[in-house]
C-alpha cells in the first residue's frame, strides 16, 4: 500500500504506511523490510516536503516547517532503532541539517555530538556534523565551542582548497566575538590574547588586521606598551599600504 502511495505521488500517506511497517511490524515479512520501510518513509516526507516548497505562500510555508518537523522525528526514530544500519549515519547527519534550519540548536549540536563520537564515521559527514556543531554554537553566541568546533572541521579540510580559506573566516570571526565576550568577563588583557589568536589560527583572513590593532589598542588602554609596540611594528612591516597604516 505504502509503495502505490509513493508511486502516485501520495508521498505523505506513503510514508504513514512506511512507518507501519517499520515500527509496528507484524509477521516475518514485515520485520524483514522494517529498516528499508523505515528509510523509505523518510524519502517520502522529503518528497512531500519538496512539493510543499513550489508554493511560496505564508501557508505552504508553514506547512513545509510542520513537516520538517515530523521528518526529523522520522530520522531519529529511524537512527534509533536501525543504529546497525549503514544508512543510519547519514540519516543521522540530516536530522542535523534539518535542526539547525528549524532553528533548534541545541537539538542540533546533541545530534551532531552523538555522530562525531560514533566509531568509524565517514570523513565527510564528521566534517559536515562539525560544521553543523560550529554554525548552531555561534548562533547562540557561544563564540569559544564555536570557535573549537570550526577547528574540528578545518582539520578535516585540504589546506590548499577554497573550503578551507572559508573555515577559517568562520574561526577568525569566532575569534573576534569570543574576545568581545572576554573583554566583558575576564579583562582586556585576556580579550587582547584571544584577538592575537587570529594571526596564528587565520593569517590570511581579512579581519586578521582589524583583530590585531584592537588587540595593540586594548593593550595601550592597560598601558602594556611594550606588548602593544611589539603588535604595532608588526603591523607596519606586513600591511604598509593598509587603511590603518598612519594609525599604527
Amino acid at each position: 500500500k505504502a509503495e502505490a502511495h509513493f508511486l502516485a505521488g501520495e508521498f505523505l500517506p506513503a510514508a504513514e504506511d512506511y512507518e507501519k511497517v517499520a515500527y509496528q511490524p507484524v509477521g516475518t515479512s514485515a520485520k524483514e523490510n522494517a529498516a528499508d520501510s523505515g528509510y523509505a518513509a523518510i524519502i517520502a516526507y522529503q518528497k512531500h516536503i519538496d512539493l510543499l516548497g513550489g508554493d511560496k505562500s505564508k501557508k505552504a510555508k508553514k506547512k513545509v516547517t510542520e513537516y520538517r518537523e515530523v521528518a526529523v522525528e522520522s530520522m531519529l526514530r529511524f537512527s534509533a532503532k536501525f543504529d546497525s544500519d549503514k544508512r543510519s549515519p547519514t540519516v543521522l547527519t540530516n536530522a542535523a541539517e534539518y535542526l539547525f534550519g528549524l532553528n533548534q540548536y541545541e537539538r542540533a549540536i546533541e545530534v551532531a555530538q552523538n555522530l562525531v563520537a560514533a566509531k568509524n564515521l565517514d570523513k565527510t559527514l564528521m566534517k559536515t556534523a562539525y560544521g553543523i556543531m560550529a554554525h548552531s554554537y555561534f548562533k547562540l553566541e557561544d563564540y569559544a565551542n564555536a570557535k573549537t568546533s570550526y577547528i574540528n572541521q578545518r582539520s578535516l579540510v585540504k589546506k590548499d582548497g577554497e573550503e578551507y580559506t572559508q573555515i577559517s573566516e568562520r574561526i577568525a570571526a569566532a575569534v573576534f566575538k569570543n574576545a568581545e565576550v572576554i573583554e566583558q568577563t575576564s579583562g582586556k588583557m585576556e580579550a587582547a590574547a584571544e584577538l592575537l589568536r587570529i594571526k596564528q589560527l587565520s593569517p590570511n583572513s581579512p579581519i586578521r588586521v582589524t583583530a590585531q590593532y584592537d588587540a595593540t589598542s586594548l593593550l595601550m588602554s592597560i598601558e602594556k606598551w611594550p606588548e602593544a609596540i611589539v603588535e604595532l611594528r608588526e603591523l607596519i612591516a606586513l600591511y604598509p599600504k593598509h587603511e590603518l597604516a598612519v594609525e599604527f
